[in-house]
């Protein structure tokens, strides 16, 4: 059975190739922001200090023997190297081989961008739009259109990422900001959490949050915390039924501690004393009564009454 074009594809092997030997198609590269030179030269300098310690992900390439494969991630890694190909150094690159379509390569991109963690949370949105919108391309001349990549349901990116689906949906909501912000937050300037809660807002309520920011009025992490505050206490609402009790609430009352049925025992055995000269109050109880009695304190030490309504029956009966 073939695999399915929307899973990540497996490694089929490791090897070991000179630079010239594949085939980089930047368009395919999913970084929307250029890598600075000094961050290309310090990785380089870590390459040439310690290795390539993760190969770079690469599929066979289809270029007719000019390139033995075509790359698929690393693309920092890849430029660092040229870098230090281009100071005199002599380096291989060692690369992970997969088989894989315009689509599979594309989910690989994305999949090994989240396990390193290399690109940002707004880069990883607009590579995961790009899956869900699909591709195609329109012939100028007859007006045929023809599929490159077929859109994706988000629900899909995330069973082929085994991510879930709300933190697929939520990354890919980010690509939505508008360009300022969204360069803030690729830069760290702000924070993934604050961004999660501006997506939430419109234009002017982000505008409202970002100023106070900005301003040093506040922070974001005490906007955030106040957003998600607020949202609990909507929800909390949300299920509470009438008197207050929540929707499927256990609002049977619980047994009491036998220290408790002291206490009511007291409270009900409390009967004022005779004078002196004065003869012993001796009250008349039928057997009903007695009876009466220890079945309401049956239901009370089952928790079926609480001690009020224990005192209130209970009075009743010997009155």
């Amino acid at each position: 059975m073939g695999r399915i074009a929307n899973e990540v594809p497996d490694v089929l092997k490791q090897d070991e190739v000179t630079i010239d030997q594949i085939l980089v198609d930047d368009t395919k590269n999913m970084r929307l922001y250029p890598i600075s030179e000094k961050e290309t030269k310090e990785l380089a300098a870590d390459i040439l200090a310690n290795g390539l310690l993760q190969p770079v992900l690469v599929r066979p390439s289809t270029s007719d023997g000019a390139y033995k494969y075509e790359l698929v991630a690393g693309y920092r890694r890849y430029h660092a190297i040229e870098c230090l190909i281009t100071e005199g150094n002599h380096m291989t690159v060692l690369v992970r081989v997969i088989e894989a379509e315009d689509q599979g390569a594309a989910i690989a991109n994305i999949a090994e961008n989240l396990k390193r963690k290399d690109a940002s949370v707004i880069e990883l949105s607009h590579a995961i739009g790009k899956l869900k919108d699909g591709e195609s391309v329109k012939d100028e001349g007859t007006g045929e259109v023809t599929v490159v990549r077929p859109a994706m349901t988000l629900r899909d990116i995330s069973q082929s990422l085994g991510v879930s689906l709300g933190n697929v949906s939520e990354i890919e909501r980010m690509r939505n900001l508008r360009a300022p912000i969204q360069k803030k937050v690729h830069n760290g300037d702000y924070s993934r959490d604050f961004a999660r809660h501006l997506i939430k807002l419109t234009e002017e309520e982000q505008d409202k949050e970002i100023a106070k920011v900005d301003s040093g009025e506040t922070t974001q992490y005490s906007l955030t915390s106040a957003a998600k505050a607020k949202k609990k206490g909507r929800s909390g609402k949300k299920r509470r039924g009438k008197g207050g009790d929540a929707e499927g609430a256990d609002t049977t009352k619980k047994p009491l501690s036998s220290k408790a049925a002291i206490l009511v025992i007291d409270e009900l055995c409390d009967v004022p004393k005779a004078g002196e000269g004065d003869e012993a109050a001796a009250p008349q109880v039928e057997s009903d009564v007695v009876r009466g009695i220890l079945a309401q304190f049956g239901r009370f030490l089952g928790g079926k009454i609480g001690a009020k309504a224990l005192v209130n029956q209970i009075s009743k009966l010997v009155e």
